[in-house]
């Protein structure tokens, strides 16, 4: 069923091109010929010589068909209804027009075959309306992650128990990463958790990367860890950590103590990341120290 003006409308006018848009740009897909044709059809109340483009309904999706030659775009006609047919004229347009359709964000199909079953997208942008869902096995994961870290009745973690499940959820996670299932700020964020719990500075590096993704596709609970994960790394390069959100005991059986932290970041940042003040912590550290020392004196 032909519907109406395209969401983002492109008028042609003889001679030069208009392209209105409401969205940003997204990829463009260089795979057009030199000029490809539209199925037109002529709205009432137009200006002479302009031509509106329609839209053809195919599922979930509104595409637009683009031929890349004049036998195509016929043979595409000859399969519509009549009364629908009747009304579509294939017209010539240069790449560039296309192209310009493309980066304002039009789903184009290239030579379909019919109206319910279209040729190759042209975007891989999801469509309109549509939106990946969260990889429940990465949810997962994040979930066994974190309830090993909370064992039951405030007991302690055993770690002969948890250390092999880190080292299997790990791998997975890896697995996942490299097949390119992390689609969602959820995803990135849910396996950056599984790896900051790694062993190597790698496992911490790649962590922060994946943090700097979430963020962008707006998970703000991975800010901290964007945080905590480069500090971690610099821990584990016997570096300085920046925002101090890191603790490490000095030897076997010695209590937790704030990693050296370094300068160049200010609570400000901290505060942009989600990361509380330095001198609360630097605080409660001195405070320890005074404790201990004072219960090595008592008799």
């Amino acid at each position: 069923m032909m519907k109406t003006i395209l969401r983002l409308t492109c008028l042609v006018i003889i001679g030069t091109t208009w392209i209105r848009a409401d969205e940003p740009p997204v990829a463009v897909v260089p795979s057009l010929p030199a000029s490809v044709y539209f199925l037109s059809e002529p709205r009432e109340g137009g200006k002479p010589g302009v031509t509106y483009f329609s839209t053809i309904s195919r599922g979930p999706m509104t595409a637009t068909p683009v031929f890349s030659s004049r036998e195509a775009a016929d043979s595409y006609r000859a399969t519509l209804a009549p009364a629908q047919a009747r009304k579509l004229n294939p017209v010539v347009l240069p790449k560039s027009f296309m192209d310009g359709c493309l980066k304002h964000g039009d789903n184009l199909l290239l030579d379909p075959t019919s109206e319910a079953q279209g040729g190759t997208p042209l975007l891989s942008e999801s469509p309109p309306g549509k939106t990946a869902k969260d990889n429940e096995e990465l949810q997962r994961l994040f979930e066994e992650d974190q309830s090993d870290r909370m064992p039951a009745d405030g007991k302690a973690i055993d770690w002969q128990i948890v250390g092999p499940r880190d080292l299997a959820r790990e791998s997975r996670i890896k697995e996942l990463y490299r097949g390119a299932q992390l689609k969602t700020g959820a995803d990135y964020f849910h396996a950056a958790m599984v790896l900051q719990h790694g062993r190597s500075p790698e496992d911490y590096l790649l962590c922060h990367e994946l943090c700097v993704v979430a963020i962008g596709k707006g998970e703000e609970n991975a800010k901290w860890l964007a945080a905590a994960s480069e500090d971690r790394f610099l821990m584990s390069i016997e570096r300085p950590q920046r925002f101090g959100t890191q603790s490490r005991a000095d030897g076997p059986g010695a209590s937790m103590r704030l990693y050296q932290v370094g300068e160049g970041v200010t609570d400000e940042l901290r505060s942009e990341l989600n990361v509380p003040p330095l001198a609360p912590a630097e605080a409660k550290e001195t405070k320890t120290d005074q404790g201990s020392n004072a219960l090595k004196k008592s008799p």
